[in-house]
């Protein structure tokens, strides 16, 4: 089982084709999406992503970022709940915009959020915090998603999918 976790593709033209690189390429069973999906573009449009969330919308789960309107999930087809849980491969995860400010989450747990534009994976007292930076205007060292498999959890390059960090869960 595979899940891809982005975040902040803030309607990027530039960003749609890198995901669907990488989406067409990994084919994961889920993808999460933590916010700012279509607006404060850095790019023209927002077609392109729209077109390619909409063909995966059966498989995603998301949220909804400071940049995204409820009225979104009409267009994206899928829910933009301020708060989302799912449990994947045993864990659950814990999806929201913003860095949560509760910080007890039970060991085995992994909390997965957004905004920052700033890669994050470390694992604290048995709970997993991650985000996976950002897909466009990246605000550390270049663009960037999450996967997580097989009892692992990664970050990964979105121009070239090569690996930036990875921990066990």
């Amino acid at each position: 089982m595979k899940l891809l976790v982005f975040s902040d593709t803030h309607g990027s033209e530039m960003a749609a084709k890198r995901l669907k690189k990488v989406i067409t390429s990994l084919q994961p069973d889920r993808i999460v999406c933590l916010g700012d999906i279509l607006h404060g573009g850095y790019d023209e449009g927002g077609t392109e992503l729209l077109t390619l969330l909409r063909k995966y919308s059966n498989i995603i789960t998301a949220v909804r970022g400071n940049c995204d309107f409820p009225s979104d999930a009409d267009d994206l087809l899928f829910s933009l709940p301020e708060y989302a849980a799912i449990v994947f491969d045993g864990h659950t995860c814990h999806l929201s915009h913003h860095q949560p400010y509760v910080t007890n989450f039970p060991p085995g747990d992994i909390v997965m959020y957004g905004h920052t534009h700033m890669k994050k994976l470390e694992r604290v007292a048995g709970v997993t915090w991650l985000n996976p930076g950002s897909c466009c205007n990246p605000r550390d060292e270049g663009t960037s998603y999450a996967l997580i498999e097989n009892g692992e959890a990664g970050l990964y390059n979105l121009d070239d999918m090569s690996l930036i960090k990875k921990v066990e869960l």
